[in-house]
C-alpha cells in the first residue's frame, strides 16, 4: 500500500480510557491547510458523527487498515505553536484529563466551537400526504417545505414549538425525508466595525460628482480626504443617514469592507496613560538586578527568588527585567495571585510598556478575553499580565515569567 499523509488528531467527548490521537487520513483538498495545531472536524464512530479534534501531527507512512478521512480543517492558521502542543501532552500525562481537555485548558474559553445543526427537505422527495405523519413530524416538515432551504435546528424548534430533546429530527433522518448539514461555530467571534472605501477616482468620479445630492457629495468629499473611514464616523461627521452611504454603494462609488477591532478590558485612557521616565533604582534593587538579569541571560532555565517587603520596590526591578528582555527580542509573562491586584500592575506596567501589554484573567469578558489572546498570540503584545491561567499565554520566545507574591 502506497504512503499517505496521516493526522494524529484528538478528539472531543472521548472517555479518559480511549483517549488517543487517531489516525486520520488527509485527502489532497486538505493537504496545503491542514497543520498542526489547527482544529479539525472528522467523522467518528459507527455512525460517522461529526466531532471535533486538535491536529497534533502529520506523516507519511502506510496505513496499518482503512483510515477515514479528515472532514475539513476549521482554522486559516494554526492556534497551537509545538511547545503548546507538547504542552498539552504533558498535561494529559501528569493530570486526569484527555488531549483534547487539555487543548480547551491551553486556548481561551471563547474560541470553543459548537456542531450547529441545520436541516432541509430532502431534494427527491416530492409531494408529501402530511396528514398520515406525527404532527410534531407535519410541522417541521411544512416548514422546512416551505423555506426551500436550511434551517438551524434551534431555529426550527422555536418557531414549531418543539420541547427541548425532542427525537423528531432523528426520525425524519431515519425516514430519509430530511438532510443534514453540520457546521462549526465560534462561540465567540471577532470583533468588527465597517468600514467603507471610494472604489472610483480620477475623471471618471469628476463626472459623477455632479449628479450626486448635497449629503452624498458630503460623503463623497469627506472620504477623498481621509481615503476611508467608518460607516458611523462618516455619519457623524456629515450628518448623513446610514441610507445615505448606502445609495453611494448602489452607485457603485464606494464598497464595504470590515475590519478587525480590539475589545479593550477597560484599560486606563489614553489620555492618561503618560509615559514615566525610565526606572532609576536603588544600590540594593541594582544588585538583585543585576543577578536576576545575569540568569535570564545565561540561555538555560533558571530560577531565583526575589525578596523584599511590601513598598521595597520589587515592581521596579520587574519592570527594569522585562525591559531588558524585550529589547532581546523577547516575551514575559507575569503572574499574580488575584484579579484585585493586577488593576496597579496594569497602570504601572501599560505606562512603561503601552499596548505591548495584555491582560488575561477570569473577570474579563469572554470576548476581551479572546481578543488579548489574540494580541499575544499575533505578537502585537508582548507582555502577559493575568492569574493562574495567564501562564498559557501564546508567547513566542518567553524569556522570563515573574510569580508575584
Amino acid at each position: 500500500m502506497a504512503p499517505v499523509l496521516i493526522a494524529k488528531v484528538a478528539l472531543e467527548n472521548v472517555s479518559y480510557h480511549f483517549d488517543k490521537a487517531y489516525d486520520y487520513c488527509v485527502p489532497e483538498s486538505l493537504r496545503e491547510r491542514a497543520r498542526p495545531g489547527c482544529r479539525v472536524s472528522v467523522p467518528f464512530g459507527r455512525g460517522n458523527q461529526k466531532r471535533f479534534g486538535m491536529l497534533f501531527s502529520l506523516s507519511e507512512e502506510e496505513p496499518s487498515g482503512r483510515l477515514k478521512q479528515l472532514s475539513c480543517v476549521l482554522d486559516e492558521e494554526p492556534l497551537l505553536n509545538a511547545n503548546m502542543l507538547r504542552l498539552a501532552v504533558w498535561l494529559k500525562a501528569h493530570t486526569f484529563c484527555t488531549l483534547y481537555e487539555a487543548v480547551r485548558t491551553i486556548l481561551p474559553s471563547g474560541i470553543n466551537l459548537r456542531h450547529k445543526m441545520q436541516y432541509r427537505i430532502a431534494p427527491e422527495i416530492g409531494d408529501l400526504v402530511l396528514d398520515t405523519f406525527p404532527s410534531d413530524e407535519r410541522e417541521v416538515l411544512q416548514l422546512l417545505h416551505k423555506r426551500q432551504a436550511y434551517v438551524g435546528e434551534e431555529r426550527i424548534m422555536q418557531l414549531t414549538g418543539l420541547e427541548k430533546g425532542s427525537d423528531v429530527f432523528k426520525r425524519l433522518l431515519k425516514k430519509q425525508l430530511v438532510v443534514r448539514n453540520d457546521e462549526a461555530a465560534q462561540r465567540i467571534g471577532d470583533a468588527t466595525v465597517r468600514m467603507v472605501r471610494l472604489c472610483v477616482a480620477g475623471e471618471e468620479l469628476e463626472q459623477l460628482l455632479p449628479s450626486l445630492t448635497q449629503k452624498q457629495r458630503a460623503v463623497m468629499d469627506v472620504l477623498l480626504d481621509v481615503g476611508c473611514a467608518s460607516v458611523k464616523e462618516l455619519c457623524y461627521f456629515t450628518g448623513v443617514t446610514p441610507a445615505v452611504v448606502a445609495a453611494l454603494e448602489k452607485k457603485n462609488l464606494i464598497d464595504y469592507y470590515e475590519n478587525e477591532i480590539y475589545r479593550d478590558p477597560a484599560r486606563q485612557p489614553e489620555a492618561e496613560q503618560v509615559p514615566q521616565a525610565p526606572i532609576c533604582l536603588t544600590r540594593k534593587q541594582q544588585a538583585a538586578f543585576e543577578g536576576l538579569s545575569a540568569l535570564a541571560a545565561a540561555g538555560k532555565p533558571a530560577a531565583a527568588l526575589l525578596y523584599g517587603v511590601t513598598g521595597s520596590g520589587k515592581t521596579q526591578v520587574y519592570i527594569r527585567l522585562i525591559r531588558q528582555v524585550l529589547d532581546r527580542g523577547r516575551t514575559a509573562i507575569v503572574l499574580v495571585p488575584e484579579i484585585a491586584l493586577t488593576p496597579q500592575l496594569l497602570r504601572s506596567f501599560t505606562a512603561q510598556f503601552g499596548d505591548a501589554v495584555a491582560v488575561l484573567h477570569s473577570s474579563l469578558r469572554a470576548g476581551e478575553r479572546y481578543d488579548e489572546w489574540k494580541r499575544l498570540r499575533t505578537g502585537k503584545a508582548r507582555v502577559a499580565i493575568g492569574t493562574r491561567s495567564a501562564v498559557f499565554a501564546p508567547l513566542k520566545d518567553l524569556g522570563l515569567v515573574i510569580l508575584d507574591e
